[in-house]
């Protein structure tokens, strides 16, 4: 008889781990893969099932460790650095300037931190972490090829190509271009130590293709941070690697660039055969090149291969100026690369002075908020008010100033640290590798190729929006992960405690429990804008759907409270069936009334600087007729875009229609009231137009604030309205 009590054997429960322990690292190289393909989850429907993704994952890492009585968690100081940022986001929500938006970034921030966590567990070793590496080549190469289907029209991926761009995935070149520069870097690593020629070829091959999207993309930021990127994963290989390492960059790359300008000149003139030939013929040469490097590694023998390296190079260079200074040759590279090379050094050029005047805008935000910041979505939110000339951009185009911005000083010191950190850790390893005491051949590869690739997505990040877009930062914190296993699996501090893991459990509940709320109040969002979008076609369908959009609004605030579009949208709906109802003199008007002031305060409460938001608001309070809300928010939008003639515009239509009401209810004194603010307004636009900066203007960077014909109309109007009250006064006397 058997004995079902019996306990399973050690053998059969270390097999099972390690069935889990693959299958988690399987899950894991998807999470990091797929993100770059849905248009960098950008769109927050689809972070939101990221988030709940992770959280799974996470869930099924803390079952693995308590099965093996793993408790140990944040064992070096780079794994305590990225939790702190996680922290810094949160404390930033307490005085948050759009709570919603704090909220979503505090999530974010946890959703990479757990990414970082599982990406370090599951590179247990150096097989592994060339596992995870592998993976992200592949994404790169696939984005690569996305972009060239799409600009030789054989792809229909939406914003792929848009105006001659190769945007591909990502929806933003300079980003994109930076991205699959960085993945060359990984490329590199991968290629440097392999010996098989089948798997050469590959890799020499994927990265000629990242290389040659990335310089058609024409984006010089991207350029000048791959030559510095190179430099780094230069500094960190020795001796001999060095050489072969130089031999493949420089070869590779140049034959991107002069594939290239024959590339753009194909899909330009709509010839996408051609194209396809053209990245054919590329990408044969890029393999032919790992024979050429056999042939003369044969030839010349291990301590000659420096001199050949020199000697390539020195012919390379010689080559490539003669045939720029040839009768033509300048025409040889495409009109907009030259333009985008010459550019890097033109200190001159507005993409410079934009970026020079995003960090003095950040730095006085910060000012304002210095110790926790704004919360996410501050810079957004408030730049309007501190530009000296009005021009619009979502993100500060550095991520240090972005996160100073967000998360006061204490934020921006936890990801300098990071930096200082894994910079530390590099040199320390390298110093032990070069010792002997320390690392091998593979792992000082591995470690130059993910730390190039980590400093090209970082450095672009000072001048760019990349980390911005999640998959991005989430390529930033697998390789991060994957530089602290190597570098700081000798260091680590085996802190085992299962307070850790029931803290990353609390954490993983977070993230699951808001990505869950998040991802459900879309999904009903989305229900709700079909049924209004029907409104709009039909409007004889208006009370069906409208009774059905509430009804999922209603649902969608409460799963998401944090949305204002939502409420801005209920406000529309509960308005509406206001103005239905107290045209059949129904006594339930009073409620739909009370509901649609409700909305528009939690509309407004949620994002007080957000424009859009303003304005929704304000034309549902004209729409049911409540002057008081009305021209609060009407000056509000004054407020919060003093240098938009249009606020200006909107608040004068709104004093003057107050001035007219209350004429005709017979209140003249509260009418002049709202007059004379109409009467100032070309007075106070010509004081905030002294504070602007018109040497930005005269550059045609900024648009110049002025009274429009309408507002100038508007006060002609309103003096005549003036004008006539006191015609009365003097008659009636």
């Amino acid at each position: 008889m058997n004995n079902k009590s019996s306990k399973k054997s050690p053998e059969s429960v270390f097999e099972l781990q390690q069935a889990l322990s693959q299958v988690l690292l399987a899950a894991v190289c998807f999470l990091v893969f797929y993100p770059l393909f849905l248009r960098g989850l950008y769109f927050d429907k689809q972070m939101a099932g990221n988030f709940i993704f992770t959280a799974v994952l996470a869930a099924m890492l803390i079952a693995i460790k308590v099965k093996k009585r793993d408790y140990s968690l944040l064992s070096t100081s780079l794994d305590i650095a990225i939790f702190l940022y996680v922290i810094a986001y949160l404390l930033s929500m307490f005085k948050a300037i759009h709570i919603g938006d704090a909220a979503w970034g505090f999530l974010k921030a946890l959703d990479y931190f757990l990414i970082y966590i599982l990406v370090g567990e599951v590179a247990a070793d150096i097989k592994a972490a060339r596992t995870i590496l592998k993976i992200l080549l592949a994404a790169g190469v696939g984005v690569a090829v996305i972009g060239l289907l799409a600009a030789t029209g054989y792809s229909n991926y939406p914003g792929a190509f848009v105006n001659n761009h190769i945007m591909s995935t990502l929806q933003y070149h300079n980003t994109m271009a930076a991205f699959l520069g960085a993945m060359c870097f990984i490329g590199l690593a991968l290629l440097l130590t392999t010996t098989n020629m089948y798997r050469r070829l590959i890799y020499s091959g994927a990265i000629f293709l990242m290389a040659l999207v990335t310089i058609t993309a024409i984006s010089k930021g991207a350029l000048l941070i791959i030559v510095m990127a190179a430099g780094i994963f230069f500094l960190i290989l020795s001796g001999r690697l060095r050489w072969v390492y130089l031999f493949d960059f420089i070869y590779l790359y140049v034959l991107a660039f002069l594939f290239s300008s024959l590339f753009m000149q194909q899909i330009t003139g709509g010839q996408g055969t051609g194209g396809i030939i053209v990245v054919a013929a590329g990408t044969i040469l890029a393999m032919a090149g790992q024979w050429l490097k056999k042939q003369l590694s044969l030839r010349i023998g291990g301590k000659s291969l420096k001199k050949a390296a020199l000697i390539i190079l020195i012919v390379l260079a010689a080559g490539g100026g003669l045939l720029m200074a040839a009768p033509g040759g300048q025409n040889f590279i495409s009109q907009e690369l030259n333009q985008e090379i010459k550019e890097i050094v033109d200190f001159n050029d507005p993409s410079y002075l934009y970026r020079a005047d995003f960090i003095r805008w950040g730095v006085e935000i910060a000012r304002d908020y210095p110790l926790t910041g704004t919360g996410a979505g501050g810079w957004k939110a408030l730049l309007p008010q501190y530009q000296d000339y009005k021009y619009t951009a979502a993100d500060a185009h550095n991520h240090m100033i972005q996160v100073l911005v967000e998360t006061g000083i204490i934020g921006w010191a936890v990801f300098a640290a990071i930096w200082v950190l894994v910079i530390m850790a590099v040199v320390k390893f390298k110093r032990k590798a070069s010792k002997g005491t320390d690392g091998s051949h593979e792992f000082m590869v591995m470690l130059g190729g993910a730390s190039a690739a980590a400093a090209a997505i970082g450095l672009h990040a000072l001048i760019d929006f990349d980390l911005s877009i999640p998959a991005i930062f989430i390529v930033l914190v697998t390789l991060l992960a994957i530089i602290n296993k190597i570098t700081g699996s000798s260091d680590a501090r085996q802190l085992k405690s299962s307070i850790q893991i029931a803290g990353l459990g609390v954490l993983v509940l977070m993230l699951f429990i808001g990505g869950s709320g998040f991802y459900a109040g879309s999904v009903y969002t989305d229900k709700a804008n079909g049924y209004l979008q029907m409104i709009e076609q039909d409007a004889d369908s208006l009370a069906l759907h409208r009774d059905a959009a509430i009804d999922c609004l209603e649902k969608a605030v409460i799963y998401d409270p944090f949305k204002a579009e939502n409420q801005i949208s209920l406000s529309r709906c509960y308005a509406s069936l206001y103005l239905d109802l107290a045209q059949e003199e129904n006594p339930l008007a009073a409620d739909a009334y009370k509901k649609t002031l409700a909305a528009i305060v939690k509309a407004e409460k949620l994002m007080p600087c957000d424009t859009r938001t303003i304005n929704g608001a304000l034309n549902t309070a004209i729409t049911i007729g409540n002057l008081e809300h009305s021209v609060r928010l009407a000056r509000k939008m004054v407020e919060i875009e003093p240098n938009q003639i249009g606020s200006y515009e909107v608040l004068g239509e709104v004093l003057y229609g107050a001035s007219r009401y209350f004429l005709q209810s017979g209140d003249g004194e509260q009418a002049e009231i709202y007059m004379a603010e109409v009467l100032e307004m070309p007075d106070i636009i010509a004081e905030q137009q002294n504070n602007l900066n018109h040497e930005r203007i005269a550059k045609r960077m900024g648009r110049n604030l002025k009274v429009s014909d309408d507002l100038e109309a508007l006060v002609v109007q309103t003096r005549k309205l003036q004008q006539g009250i006191i015609g009365s006064r003097q008659g009636g006397s």
